[in-house]
């Protein structure tokens, strides 16, 4: 039977010292699901009206508030439980509420740093740091609701990790 020593002596995902993002990035994704909200819920509103079918709004309304109360709580557990941690070799984030993604990426296969902030992260102070691979178009791994400093310094300890691009 195989046995690769080094992988049987890492630990495991759970026993991993995990990180929270910025305490205030769930609220900073409450304001803008709730800024999202109120746009689908004028819409919701004012098409039956605007057709002439207020029996239809008196449909649609409470529809449109019940799945945006989901889908603004679901954005914002999933900001409350996404974690990171760094260590020697390697990055992981883990993130999910009902379907889990644990992502890892060993700084020998990062190609370039990014650090992204939208009108909202700017805000609240807070910057997406974001991980490339070779061979890869898009991030191969995310870390948002990170402090802004928070993230320049881990750019730059990574970017000394990873030695000259």
């Amino acid at each position: 039977m195989y046995h690769n020593h080094v992988v049987e002596t890492l630990p495991e995902a759970r026993q991993l010292p995990w990180q929270q993002v910025a305490p205030h990035y769930p609220a900073m994704e409450g304001y803008r699901m709730l800024l999202i909200a109120l746009a689908v819920l004028v819409a919701a509103a004012a098409a039956p009206l605007l057709a002439g079918d207020s029996a239809m709004a008196l449909l649609t309304l409470p529809l449109a508030v019940l799945v945006v109360v989901l889908v603004g709580w679901h954005r914002v557990e999933l900001a409350k439980r996404f974690r990171y941690v760094v260590r020697e070799q390697d990055i992981h984030s883990a993130e999910g509420i009902f379907w889990q993604k644990h992502t890892a990426l060993s700084y020998s296969r990062i190609q370039h740093i990014a650090i992204e902030q939208g009108p909202w992260e700017r805000r609240f102070g807070l910057a997406r740091l974001r991980l490339f691979s070779a061979g890869s178009s898009s991030a191969e791994l995310e870390l948002p609701g990170l402090e802004e400093a928070q993230a320049q310094q881990l750019r730059q300890w990574l970017l000394e990790r990873i030695g000259p691009q």
